[in-house]
């Protein structure tokens, strides 16, 4: 299997005060899903030192991998990849060739707060997605490797989806050149909108 991507990025700061304006574009071009332009624009505004508020919002575009649209590909991981009911049978993903580029619009609002080293951050964002690329959990049959009976799926399209959830960031100065930093993650929604299901490989806490 092959493929030729090619992709050009431009974007712009545009300082006005204490706003800073960042409009931007890319453009994806790839050999089996064509052309896409993606707009962005985001803001971000400085009422005092040290604190900043940003928002943004951004068209993306994301193409399969060669294995999720190779026919003839079965991918496979150790992790709990099987639907529920399939006991400790092992599953399997067979690439579709019928399977479309996914597109979403993703929205995002923070602030942020750096005195002297310390940066304080929260973030709220919300994607939502056209042709999100998931495992479908339609069984197709099943097959042995190595003596193993394994259950075989294969990679699909939700024609809408959503990500939802909040973000936050703490970066501690603990002595000269040394810091301590983390993040968490909270998913407040993360669905297929047609089906009601959550998505693949999304954790709920990160």
């Amino acid at each position: 299997a092959s493929a030729d991507t090619y992709a050009g990025y431009i974007e712009d700061n545009m300082v006005i005060g204490a706003w800073t304006v960042t409009p931007g574009v890319r453009f994806d071009r790839h050999s089996q899903f064509g052309s896409n332009w993606s707009p962005s624009l985001a803001l971000s505004w400085t009422p005092v030192p040290d604190l900043t508020i940003r928002s943004g919002v951004a068209k993306a575009f994301k193409a399969p991998n060669l294995y999720q649209s190779n026919p003839n590909y079965l991918y496979s991981t150790r992790g709990n990849g099987c639907p529920v009911g399939l006991g400790l049978n092992q599953c399997r993903i067979l690439g579709n060739p019928d399977l479309k580029a996914e597109t979403s619009v993703n929205k995002e609002i923070g602030i942020a707060y750096a005195p002297k080293g310390w940066n304080l951050s929260a973030t709220y964002f919300h994607n939502d997605y056209k042709d999100k690329i998931i495992t479908s959990n339609v069984w197709l049959g099943s097959a042995v490797f190595n003596g193993t009976t394994v259950n075989i799926f294969q990679w699909d399209n939700a024609p809408k989806a959503v990500v939802e959830g909040v973000e936050g960031n703490i970066l501690i100065p603990v002595a000269k050149g040394v810091s301590f930093n983390t993040n968490v993650t909270y998913m407040i929604q993360n669905k297929n909108k047609t089906t009601g299901e959550k998505l693949s490989v999304i954790p709920e806490y990160t």
